[in-house]
């Protein structure tokens, strides 16, 4: 059984016991889906990775936690839109925005995402029967979201700049527009992720759709 296998198996069935039909389990290209003015986007969607199965972490939270809590209210903990964890249990909590990362908005709304990630997983497994989730450390569970989780943020418009003391940078056009590719290990970490990434996180960085299949989606092993 693969860590992702794992993973699923354990939240359906935590939550079964307060909504028998709880499934985590959705589509990448589901998770993605925004909203505006009534008119319904997607984020990601990239034919060859439409189908590929990810844990919906607004499930999670909306038709479990919720339930679990007994919270008398609708307003659950907002939290990132998917996750996926890898075959060395590396955990990646993907953020889809389809507007500009480094607005004020955007920017309280990624780092109190990455806040009730850890809230609310650590509440789950701190209380799973005979706490037996041996991918998940609860006996320091921040050390171990800074040393396993990782959190992604992907957008259409994120402006990668043309160079960094962080990331090695080759700019090329493409579909009509600058975008940037990584050269080497670096990943590109804008303003609003930083406090997520040196406090919280393992890493934290961000994508446009195209170099999120080229960078991630091509190389996990899960």
């Amino acid at each position: 059984m693969s860590n992702f296998d794992d993973f699923c198996n354990h939240i359906n069935a935590f939550f079964s016991k307060y909504n028998p039909n709880f499934n985590c389990v959705k589509t990448i290209h589901d998770t993605s889906e925004y909203k505006i003015k009534e008119v319904i986007g997607y984020v990601f969607d990239d034919t060859t990775y439409n189908n590929l199965k990810v844990v919906s972490m607004d499930t999670v939270s909306q038709t479990g936690y919720g339930l679990y809590r007994n919270a008398q209210t609708k307003h659950v903990p907002n939290t990132s839109d998917a996750f996926l964890v890898d075959s060395n249990n590396i955990w990646y909590f993907i953020e889809f925005k389809h507007g500009k990362l480094n607005t004020d908005k955007n920017k309280d709304s990624i780092n109190l995402k990455a806040a009730y990630n850890m809230i609310m997983l650590i509440d789950i497994f701190k209380n799973s029967q005979n706490n037996q989730f041996t991918l998940f450390n609860n006996d320091d569970p921040l050390e171990f979201f800074r040393n396993n989780c990782v959190y992604i943020c992907i957008s259409p418009t994120v402006d990668y700049g043309v160079s960094s003391q962080q990331n090695i940078i080759e700019d090329y056009v493409m579909k009509d527009r600058m975008r940037s590719y990584f050269v080497g290990q670096d990943h590109y970490t804008p303003d609003c992720l930083e406090k997520i990434k040196y406090f919280f996180y393992k890493d934290a960085y961000a994508y446009d759709p195209d170099l999120f299949v080229e960078d991630f989606l091509k190389k996990i092993v899960i």
